[in-house]
């Protein structure tokens, strides 16, 4: 290329570059992801499922089959493609001098879409991340950038995954620059993680595809204040019992002498016969928290005790079937089962305060949210983008003040979890 990579204004161009075609890249893929997930029935938007124990058999044949597909396509075609996708991208930032396999992307993207059509466990954005992560190491190299400039584009197409899924621009930035340390932050690749997000959000806003959700929130009172210490130390507890059976499926899966693609197919099988009754565990879990932030109406005439019991199986379930789905080698994210987890545990603490206190429905609203936020910020080891990815979701900062106390406390509480091994100290 007659274009080279001179100074920061060559990297602030080509990190606007790389968030136009990430953000190609994800619309497309969140459209198949949607259509397969509705061709599969894998979409759960009725409330009534969520408390439907009708006996329906592709629950239990579709993730097997999901299972077997993906496991075919990573033993013979793309290991890397299986994972969460992060644990990649952080390897290919500190020791591959941000370089990835052209072809991980589209494996990638392909056993990802099968895993949760399929009815998976996962979330959609570490993939999604690591396909950016490559867009942006390609631009580099195109244009003869060095290993510097490489990891820097490197996160900004991450960064520009992050905020085209969630919809926040700000908070994939700053998830992409945070979650690279354990306790700092990639300060440099900043401003090109913000080019590159912010120009993949207007490109999907220019579609029209931006929908936001606003939900009636107020300041918090301070009688609930003592609740978000509560809520922080059962989100911490939960998070250490994902991340360490994530750790042990694993090596039970690695350690099994059977044909490998079998693997996936069999963590899908377990799966199956938990969705059979809780199909609510199954896939990304996006719906089961939009019913209980704007549908709150459908269930609160439910018995207080049937629903904070219903509400402790699905946490247990929801943090069984990631398990299954990530360890036995399946492809997606954890970002999307930490909202679902973070979220429910917030409600369960909502019920549990409903039973002492007079809750308005926009405190509920306030624990499912903060929960959703500080679950990740503890297993992920990334406090501040879990706050401001959350803020920008439901476009508000009302609960940053019950977010930062919060997030503060899982975090401090977490130090020792590791969920991404890539993820070095500082």
């Amino acid at each position: 290329m007659s274009i080279k990579i001179k100074n920061s204004i060559h990297i602030y161009f080509l990190s606007f570059l790389t968030g136009i075609i990430t953000g190609c890249f994800v619309i497309l893929f969140s459209k198949l992801l949607n259509y397969f997930e509705r061709l599969f029935s894998f979409n759960h938007t009725s409330f009534d499922t969520l408390y439907s124990f009708e006996l329906n058999w592709h629950c239990l044949l579709f993730p097997t089959i999901g299972g077997l597909l993906v496991g075919l396509i990573t033993h013979h075609l793309c290991n890397e493609a299986k994972g969460n996708g992060i644990d990649n991208l952080l390897d290919a930032f500190h020791s591959q001098e941000g370089e990835m396999r052209g072809r991980v992307s589209v494996y990638k993207s392909i056993v990802t879409i099968l895993t949760l059509s399929s009815g998976g466990s996962a979330g959609k954005e570490g993939p999604s991340a690591q396909s950016g992560a490559r867009i942006g190491s390609k631009i580099n190299n195109l244009f003869g950038g060095g290993a510097r400039a490489r990891r820097t584009l490197l996160l900004a197409g991450a960064a520009a995954s992050l905020g085209t899924i969630f919809q926040a621009p700000l908070g994939g930035a700053i998830t992409a620059i945070e979650m690279v340390y354990k306790e700092d932050i990639e300060s440099d690749a900043l401003i090109p993680a913000i080019i590159s997000s912010v120009s993949a959000y207007f490109l999907l806003s220019s579609f029209g595809l931006v929908h936001r959700d606003l939900l009636t929130l107020t300041e918090p009172a301070p009688k609930y204040l003592l609740l978000y210490p509560l809520l922080g130390v059962i989100c911490f507890f939960v998070g250490m019992a994902l991340v360490k059976m994530i750790l042990v499926v694993k090596i039970i899966f690695l350690k099994w002498e059977i044909y490998p693609p079998l693997k996936p197919a069999i963590g899908g099988l377990l799966c199956g016969g938990i969705y059979l009754f809780f199909p609510v565990v199954s896939g990304t879990g996006e719906n089961y928290i939009d019913n209980f932030l704007f549908k709150q109406e459908t269930y609160r005439d439910l018995p207080k005790f049937e629903l904070v019991y219903f509400i402790l199986f699905v946490i247990s379930f929801k943090t069984i079937t990631t398990c299954l789905t990530i360890g036995s080698g399946g492809s997606g994210g954890i970002f999307g089962p930490s909202l679902f987890l973070g979220g429910t545990i917030g409600m369960f603490v909502a019920e549990i305060a409903g039973m002492f206190y007079e809750l308005e429905p926009q405190y509920y609203h306030s624990f499912i949210l903060v929960g959703m936020g500080a679950f990740y910020a503890g297993i992920a080891s990334a406090p501040i983008a879990a706050m401001i990815m959350i803020c920008e979701m439901v476009g508000s900062y009302v609960l940053l003040p019950p977010l930062m106390f919060c997030s503060i406390v899982v975090f401090l509480l977490s130090r020792k979890l590791n969920l991404y091994p890539g993820q070095v100290q500082d």
